[in-house]
């Protein structure tokens, strides 16, 4: 049986991965908002 058996799955696993990429990449902003903020606050 191939990995790729059906559509169906391969959206699934897409929609994981962004949803993974998105949560990471909102953590990094999270992360790097307040040294933003510090470094224009001098």
């Amino acid at each position: 049986m191939s990995e790729y058996a059906d559509d169906s799955t391969i959206g699934d696993e897409i929609d994981t991965g962004i949803l993974m990429i998105a949560e990471k990449l909102q953590t990094l902003s999270d992360e790097y908002k307040p040294k933003n903020n510090e470094i224009r606050n001098g």
